[in-house]
Order: structure tokens, then sequence, then C-alpha cells
């Protein structure tokens, strides 16, 4: 009964340990002697950094957690825990005033400003004025609030007409704010999605243009450098939020040319009612946060055009199928307007009745569609032609303002590798496609081909591609496996292995020299290794034209966070130490090889593939060698699995045991580099005729050794030295190794 006992001993000090976590969420939001509602703008605050406290300026309250603070080490605001504030020595503690519209989180700019601001109020015949700041309008009075700290109310028609004109930007209903604020098309925390769901536009897609990919196209691109009206600054903005438990950022979406972002986030997933989803503004040149509101239910925005004049939403509800359905949506004053809605792939019907959704007036508008209708990948290439990939691998341009297509690349199958994420170049007049056999390159406005980039796309495993600011070079990661080539001269320039992890969430080119995988690994592509890495946890970090943008969440606070992919100031953490001088394997090195031996024709001619894929490399094979290539095939876990007939008349369970393949690098008894792989038991079994489910299975699950001539097998490793390693495995949010963080730092808890 160890079970029991160990379960008994928990929840005896569950009690405990709820009331520790408590006191210390209590401890989290009231801060040290400090309480967000009392300050003022101006308040000099001193904000703990490590071991010492450094001097920062009081802007405004985010939430009851989180403010905003300008600090003499940053150019702009940032947001801050309380917590993690004190008063600065000498500094007035005089209470605010009570709460009020000043106070509002959720008040635009303008509104907080006007807030802030005393002005002279006057009435309509001049005899009477006083000094006072705007708390709210109420009712058709304006509530002032006076120096003395005391409200009072008066009739908006009893006051002067420039009083008046003043306050007709605050009416409810009245429209956009004033000019300068951020926009949102949606209301400013709105209860409802605004309207209802728009008509569906027919389209017919494999009516337009097809394209075919060629191998021996014609190379005709031409490379282009981004065009920047002017650098950005660092940003980082403490963003809002419903105050849900589960709310939670989804992704960010950024409009450089209007130097505005969006920030996505959902509440509760599934459900009677469906998953809402909120979006809310952020002012990139100023800083600041701006409206939020609640965008729609089951209706989720993936991108917003360049110039930020259209959002492109997907409808999402639970099951295949069900999202399929694209809208393209326009500020309307304080609303948003629908444009257009379509399904792109609406030729992948389903012979099925659709999954019942959250409640909408148009569910019933909607034909079924399978799981190859999916809307996988969208995004804008200018505010008049949206991009898509569906689940079944077709890629499609759509000419928004008409919703109709405007060419489409088949799906080659279902499960195949062209179900791969598209990469558009800086300029977006180019894309890039991985494919079976490479990349292809091709105009995006009309879909012809420039070229193709020749290389093994490794079956269905997932990629990102990555074009270089100035469209020279692109990077493609795939595997732990980075691929460079020349665009210029179409040449592979480098191909190598690094040990990233098992994350695969972007490639972009922070240098003309490194490549930042994930967001956080820095890699140094001429010397082939890793150079700064940063532990940070974080829900999205894409680079976007040489800038980082990272949204992170921690304690209940979300934050958005842009600034140059590359740091300033960055050191090079291996001066001296040329490509050639760090590779451990490269052409022309002698290797002795170690693979299992068997008694079938299989285990040799795995042997003569991984020989020929080394021969290749330009490794010399000898009998013995202190660097040596060994390969394994073990038995692994052990488990059940339960198989029945297609018809459902035959159920058997069955213990199947994984087989672990791997492959190494092993110089002086050290590997260096090592792929493994589990093979599993398979999710459908075809039988042969009389042939049982166990006799079946016994022939798929045998050890397949030709499994070791599909591995890749790097021709190039570099190996950083001992000290940077041990750099780069240490690295924690707190500590990035070995340069300055790559992204934003969490906020860290006292004591930690």
């Amino acid at each position: 009964m160890p079970t029991a006992r160990v379960a008994t001993k928990f929840f005896g000090h569950l009690p405990l340990l709820l009331l520790l976590l408590l006191a210390q969420q209590v401890c989290l939001a009231a801060g040290p002697n400090l309480i967000a509602d009392k300050l003022k703008a101006g308040d000099k605050l001193e904000m703990q950094q490590g071991a010492n406290w450094v001097p920062v300026e009081f802007v405004e309250k985010v939430s009851d957690r989180m403010v905003r603070v300008k600090s003499p080490d940053f150019p702009t605001p940032i947001g801050a825990l309380v917590s993690m504030l004190r008063r600065a020595k000498g500094a007035a503690t005089k209470p605010a005033p009570a709460s009020s519209e000043a106070e509002n989180p959720f008040a635009t700019e303008a509104e907080q400003q006007a807030a802030q601001t005393p002005r002279t109020w006057k009435n309509s015949t001049g005899s009477f004025s006083v000094e006072a700041t705007l708390l709210k309008v109420d009712g058709g009075k304006a509530v002032l609030r006076r120096k003395d700290d005391k409200e009072i109310s008066v009739p908006i028609d009893k006051l002067s007409d420039a009083d008046q004109k003043f306050l007709a930007d605050f009416k409810p209903g009245k429209g956009r704010p004033s000019a300068g604020t951020s926009q949102s098309p949606a209301e400013e925390v709105a209860d409802e999605p605004q309207e209802s769901a728009p008509e569906i536009v027919p389209t017919e897609l494999l009516g337009a243009t097809q394209v075919t990919i060629s191998e021996d196209a014609a190379w005709t691109y031409k490379p282009a450098a981004v065009r920047e009206s002017e650098p950005m600054k660092p940003v980082q903005i403490a963003l809002k939020s419903s105050g849900g438990v589960f709310e939670r950022p989804v992704r960010s979406m950024v409009a450089r040319q209007a130097k505005q972002a969006y920030v996505v986030s959902s509440g509760t997933r599934g459900g009677a009612e469906g998953t809402p989803f909120y979006l809310q503004t952020c002012d990139l040149a100023r800083n600041k946060v701006g409206n939020y509101g609640k965008f729609g239910v089951d209706l989720a925005p993936l991108d917003v055009s360049p110039d930020g004049s259209l959002i492109l939403a997907r409808r999402e509800t639970f099951g295949f199928g069900n999202q399929g359905e694209l809208r393209v949506y326009s500020p309307d004053g304080d609303k948003f307007k629908a444009v257009a809605a379509w399904l792109p792939y609406g030729h992948h019907k389903s012979p099925h009745a659709a999954f019942p959704s959250a409640k909408s007036p148009a569910d019933s508008s909607r034909p079924p569609l399978d799981q190859s209708a999916d809307v996988t990948w969208a995004q804008f290439l200018d505010p008049s032609h949206v991009m898509t990939l569906s689940a079944g691998g077709e890629l499609a341009l759509w000419n928004v303002p008409k919703i109709e297509p405007v060419y489409y690349l088949p799906g080659q199958s279902p499960m195949g590798a062209q179900m791969q994420e598209p990469a558009l170049s800086p300029t977006r007049e180019y894309l890039a496609i991985p494919v079976p056999s490479g990349v292809a390159i091709l105009r995006a406005l009309d879909g012809e081909q420039a070229g193709m980039l020749a290389g093994d796309m490794a079956g269905t495993a997932l990629c990102r591609l990555g074009w270089s600011d100035d469209g020279t070079r692109l990077a493609l990661f795939q595997s732990g496996r980075i691929r460079v080539w020349d665009l210029k001269s179409r040449e592979l320039t480098r191909d190598f292995s690094i040990d990233s992890g098992n994350l695969l969430q972007s490639c972009g080119w922070a240098s003309n020299n490194h490549l930042l995988l994930n967001g956080s690994m820095l890699v140094d592509v001429e010397r082939r290794i890793p150079v700064a890495l940063t532990a940070e946890s974080s829900v999205e970090s894409r680079l976007r034209n040489g800038y980082l943008w990272t949204l992170s969440s921690a304690f209940q606070q979300s934050t958005l966070s842009g600034r140059p992919a590359m740091p300033k100031g960055f050191k090079d953490p291996v001066p001296g130490k040329s490509a050639d001088e760090l590779l451990m394997i490269k052409p022309g090195i002698e290797m002795s090889l170690q693979l299992p031996a068997g008694a079938t024709p299989e285990f040799e001619n795995a042997r003569q593939e991984v020989m020929n894929q080394l021969e290749r490399n330009g490794v010399k094979i000898v009998p013995e060698s202190k660097v040596k290539l060994v390969g394994t095939l073990v038995p692994g876990a052990t488990r059940k699995v339960r198989y029945s007939t297609i018809r459902r008349d035959q159920y058997e369970e069955h213990a199947i045991t994984d087989q672990v393949l791997t492959l190494s690098y092993v110089v002086d008894n050290e590997t260096i580099w090592k792929f493994e792989n589990t093979m599993g038991p398979p999710h459908f079994i075809q039988r042969e005729k009389d042939e049982t489910i166990a006799q079946a299975l016994a022939r798929v699950t045998k050890p397949d050794p030709k499994a070791f001539g599909r591995v890749w097998i790097p021709a190039y490793i570099a190996r950083a030295p001992a000290e940077l390693q041990k750099d780069l495995a240490g690295a924690t949010p707190a500590n990035p190794a070995p340069g300055r963080p790559l992204g934003p730092r969490p906020p860290r808890r006292p004591g930690r």
C-alpha cells in the first residue's frame, strides 16, 4: 500500500500548500508597502535589480501587479512588477485620491492624459470658473476633481462652448479617440461580438491558374534589400487583460509601416459558449498599450496587413474541417467591420455533418468540410493579397477585395513535404517553398517560378526558412540541420548539424553571419557553432526584418517586447578562432565504422548505404581510428496496444517492443553528435492474405536496419571551446550565455 501512504501524505499537506500559495500571490500583488492605485505620474521610485536598487520614475498603472516606469538604462518606459518597487528615500507619500476614471487601465491614452492634466473650466456666461481635472462623463454631466481633491458634477450644457467641444471626444459612442492614439478594430472592453457572421463569398480555387514546380526552372531571382523608412527603437509594453484566470496570449502581429502591433489572447477554450478571442493594440512609436476588447467568439486574428488597415482572422472550432473559414476586417470607429469571408479550400467537402460549434446564426450556411480544407497558415502579402496554406498542402494567393484566387499550388500528399510554411522575402516580392526535391523560389504576386535550390527535404520532417535582410542568402532549419544557400551563385555554402533541442518555432537572420533559432539560440554560421543562448520561456519569438519580437507571460502579466535581434555590444565568445580550427568532423578525415551485424542481407545493405554517404562526405573509412561512427539498433520499451479490424468485428491486445536506432560520431571516446529514433507500433497495419493480426505485427515491427541508410550524416561538425560549452549548458533567464539577453527578461519573484 505504498501508493495510499504517499497520497495520504500529500493530501495531508494540501491545505498548507494552498495557504502558502495564496500568501505568495497576495505578496506578489501587494508589493513591499506599495500600492499601484496610490502612485501618481512622476513619483520617484526604486526598482530592484539583483542586490541593487536603481532609481526609476512612475509613468502609469497597468494592473494591480504591474506598472510602467521610466528607467535611465532604457530609452522608453518599461513594465515592472509592483513587488519589485519601493518609494525612493525622501519621496513624498501623500495618498492618492479615490479610484476614478483617471486610474482606469482600460481608458484610452487621450482619456488618461485628460484625467491627469488640470484645466480651467468655465460656464457658458463666463461668470464661474474652476481649475480641475476631468474624471468622467456621466449622464450629461462632467465629473471633475478640484485641486482640494473634492469631486463636483457640472451639467455639460451649462459649460462654455470650448469645454463642451473638449468633452465631445469622451462621450460614449462618439467614435475613435483623438488623433495620435492607438486604434483597435475591437470596441473598448466590448462584451459581445459586434456584428453577426458575414455571408460567405463563393469561390472556386480549382478554376485559378495552377502553378507547377520544375526542378530545372531558369534562375531569374534578383536579390533586393528590405526598405525601412526609419529604424525602430526598442519597445517593451506591458499588456492589458480581462482579468480572467484562463486568458493567455496567443500571438503578436506587427504592422511596421503603421508603427503598430496587435496582440491576440484567448480565454477558456471550448464549452457551450465557444472560445473568446481578445485583441489589443500597441503604439510602437510611443511604447504604449492602446485599446483592448473582445474580437469575437471562435474567431482568432492571424495577421495584420503591412499598413495596419486590415486584419485577417480564422474561424476556429473543435474538430477537423472547422478551421477552414477566413475573414478580413477593417477598423470602423470603435468597432470592426467585416470586409469579406470565404472558404479558401471549400472544394474539400465532407460527407459528414459539421461538428456543432459556438452559437452563431450563420453556422447553418457553412457546408461541412473535411480535414484538407483547414487553413494551417495565412498571411498578408500586401493590403490587396492574402496567401493561404491548407492542411492538404495546397498553397493559394487570393485577391482580397474581390475574394478571387490568383493562383494555387496543389498539394502532393495530405502528409507530404509540401505541408510546410512558406517564407516571404523581406520585400515580399518572392516566396520560398519547401518541396520534396529542395526549395522552390516563386514570384509572390503571379506564382511564376524564379528558380530552384536543390536539396533533400528529409521526407515529412518539419522545417523553417529564413531570408537574409538583403535577400542574398536563404537558410533552412530542419531536425537540427542547418543549410545556407548563396542566392547569387545558387551554391550551398553551409550544411552542418547543431544541437538545438526538439523545438522548431522560427529561423531568421540576426546579422550577416548569425542565425537566430527559435528566438533563443544565436548561431555563428561561418564557424558552425552556437555562440549565445537564452533559456527564457516565451509564448512566441519571431524575427521580422532584423527585429526580434517576443511575447511572454509570467505571473498573469503578459509583455510584448521588440528589439534588434543582434544586441548592441555583443562580444565574440571565441575571438581569434577560425572555422577550420573548430571543426571536429570534415571532409578528408579518417574514420572507422561500427554498425550492428545481422544474418539477413538488410544489415549488409544498410552498411553499404552508410559507407556510400560517408564517401560522398569525403570521409576515408579505415579499420581503426580515434574517430568512429557508431550505430546501434536495440529493443526499447514494451507497451500494450489494442488493434481492431476496419469493421470493428475483431479486437486484439498485443505487447509490442519499440526499436531504438542510434547513430553517433565518437571522438576519443566522447560523443560529439548523435541521432536517435524510436520506432514504435504502427497506427495502421495492412494484413496480407490469410495473415493474422499477430503475424502482421511481427512482420512490421521486426528490427529494420534499412533505417540506417535513411539517416542524414553531417559532413561538417564544429565544436565550441569547452568554456563556451559550459556557459551554454548553464544558460538561464537571469544569466544568458555568453552574450547579453536575446529577449526580454521575465519578472522575477522576490528572493529568487
